[in-house]
């Protein structure tokens, strides 16, 4: 599950790429048709192929309405939208007294007007006379140019939304950005891939349209916004907070840069590349040299232990990524943009963590930067901010921390003490914490957090294919998650083929073997989405694949889902059948895999249900 503000907004949407209203066309039918022709250029202009034509329908403003619901229901539900709104509040990156849930739905509601939906493999418009929300008065004016210069609202649309369908039938956007999950940062620069590179066929397809005395102004136009679009007014999202609106309109302007870049340096072919290996960082798309000149790969900072250095009964709000780009909007709005852009400029890797301590919010703020100068820079900019943000008015205290010996800057405000310091290109920041208990995360903190490469974005590793050869080696029955029970005749215990393996049952005479395995997904998700994830982790792997069912399953003491598959086992041939059981709980999710050959399934299926029941995965 996503669950910070900008990845709110791109759930939600779930990757749903936003792109105008439909206005003028006047059925279902005929907007059928347009795709369909539209379809034939937008192939040629990105040198893709369709591999299945794509659906198209229609919905009301208030079936649309209604369809953001569930999804924000499902993704940001009220009492996870209320952590992250404190969290958020904290940071000063939405006002005190916004409502976060009301403001995203009705965000999205005034700007939704056309969508591809890669869940249903759809491509969806508002129905003919429903506008397009808050947007509908400029939606219209710009369908009128757009009529006077040979096309249409609607055609533009279904040139942008007929990319991204493309984008899902050859790279599954959905297992692209499901990895992610739980960074911002790194979901914010995958939107600029995806919708620069839709924005780059969407204004092919609008030059080869229209007569030549329109794209003179028509290039004016799309300069005016600047790099990222947020000068731009946008009808619907008068006061919502640069924050939010980065979310929907960043990733068309910068993205359209990004992708310009790209084909300049290595033609439109060399974007296959990217979505393999997406950016992995909006610093890599505010400063393009560092992700195709030198490129610049972010340091991953990662939290150990973290709320056992805070005071007792300290509880998670929010753990999240601000980036450069989230840096850079922080500091805009307490000192400019002229301050705020040099002083984001050398960050390198950051997370933050906010908790309920004692009814109150605390953050916690590590960030590491390219150098000692760019982290000196940042501390002595977000020092004037603490100091505008809690009306500091300079009184600041100066102090050493008790563990490390650093010299820290603290300050009363806000409703506790208020402490940054700096150790060599890291800068730590601690909010809202009593005064006390600050000083001493001061200087514990520097052993509660670890940096490392960061780890490219990979899908979901995949049990389930074993060794049925019985390996040398100890069996692993229980790494400290699982009790199992002991296995019934016929099964026995074996040292599995290592990876994800946490225990694993072999039955020589049906040749059937069940593994447990953990994956740590770095961000909530639930049973259903990993399932799907899994069986999409799948194709290409196993020759004939076939999904046989998906349904719930309760076992290992929790609700679960559970999927089928067949196909041929990529080693030997031979039929075989797979019964995959998901649990997730908190970023963990639990999977056993039943693989037998087909012949032999009904018989070690009756031992799975009954190894899931008697298993008991423990809370850690």
């Amino acid at each position: 599950m996503k669950t910070a503000i900008m990845a709110c907004v791109a759930a939600v949407l779930a990757l749903l790429l936003p792109a105008g209203a439909a206005t003028g066309t006047d059925a279902a039918g005929d907007f059928e048709k347009m795709v369909e022709t539209a379809g034939a250029k937008v192939q040629e202009l990105r040198g893709l192929k369709f591999k299945s034509s794509v659906a198209v329908g229609m919905k009301s403003r208030k079936e649309l309405a209604d369809f953001l619901r569930r999804s924000l229901d499902e993704e940001f539900p009220e009492k996870k939208a209320a952590d992250v709104e404190r969290a958020y509040k904290k940071f000063g990156l939405i006002p005190a007294d916004l409502n976060l849930r009301k403001t995203v739905l009705d965000m999205l509601e005034s700007q939704i007007g056309g969508f591809y939906d890669p869940q249903t493999k759809k491509l969806y418009v508002i129905k003919p006379g429903e506008g397009a929300g808050a947007a509908a008065g400029m939606m219209k004016q710009v369908d009128a140019f757009l009529k006077m210069a040979g096309t249409s609202l609607d055609e533009i649309t279904a040139a942008h939304e007929l990319v991204h369908a493309l984008q899902d039938q050859h790279y599954d956007l959905m297992k692209l950005q499901a990895p992610i999950s739980g960074n911002d940062d790194r979901t914010n620069a995958f939107k600029c891939l995806v919708e620069g590179d839709a924005v780059e066929v969407q204004n092919e397809f609008l030059f080869a349209k229209i007569p030549p005395q329109f794209k003179g102004l028509l290039k004016a136009l799309s300069k005016s916004g600047g790099d990222s679009g947020m000068n731009v007014p946008q009808p619907g999202l008068e006061g919502v907070p640069e924050f939010l609106k980065v979310s929907l309109i960043y990733p068309y302007a910068a993205g359209a840069k990004l992708i310009e870049k790209i084909k300049e340096k290595g033609g439109r072919e060399s974007i296959e590349a990217f979505f393999k290996n997406p950016p992995l960082s909006t610093e890599q798309v505010m400063h393009i040299e560092k992700l195709l000149d030198n490129p610049d790969e972010p340091t991953q900072v990662e939290f150990k232990d973290l709320a056992k250095a805070l005071p007792e009964g300290a509880r998670l709000l929010e753990q999240n990524v601000l980036g450069e780009l989230g840096v850079f909007i922080l500091l805009k709005q307490f000192m400019g943009e002229d301050e705020a852009r040099p002083a984001a400029a050398g960050w390198d890797g950051d997370s933050f963590a906010a908790f309920d301590v004692a009814g109150g919010t605390a953050l916690v703020w590590v960030s590491n930067w390219d150098g000692e100068d760019h982290a000196e820079e940042f501390a002595a900019a977000y020092r004037n901010l603490l100091d505008s943000k809690y009306d500091g008015r300079g009184r600041f205290e100066a102090g050493t921390t008790d563990e490390s010996g650093l010299e820290f800057a603290g300050l009363e405000g806000g409703g506790g003490y208020n402490v940054i310091v700096r150790r060599g290109a890291d800068v730590a920041v601690i909010e809202g914490l009593p005064r006390a208990a600050a000083h001493r995360l001061a200087g514990a903190i520097w052993s509660r957090f670890s940096k490392s490469p960061y780890k490219h974005h990979t899908l979901l590793p995949m049990p389930g294919i074993p060794d049925r050869k019985p390996q040398p080696g100890t069996p692993r029955m229980d790494a400290g998650e699982f009790r199992i029970p002991e296995p019934a005749e016929g099964w026995n215990k074996y040292a599995g083929r290592g990876g994800m393996a946490r225990f694993s049952l072999l039955n020589a005479k049906l040749d059937a073997c069940i593994e447990g395995s953990v994956l740590d997904l770095g961000a909530e998700m639930t049973p259903e989405k990993v399932a799907g994830l899994m069986a999409r982790g799948l194709e290409g792997r196993i020759e004939g694949l076939a999904i046989a069912g998906s349904e719930p399953v309760e076992g290992a003491g929790m609700q679960g889902r559970q999927i089928t598959y067949s196909g041929r086992d990529p080693d030997t041939g031979a039929a075989m059948v797979w019964r995959q059981a998901v649990f997730c709980r908190g970023k963990s999710a639990y999977v056993f895999t039943l693989s037998v050959p087909k012949e032999n399934f009904e018989k070690a299926l009756e031992y799975f249900g009954a190894f899931l029941e008697g298993t008991l995965i423990k809370e850690k």
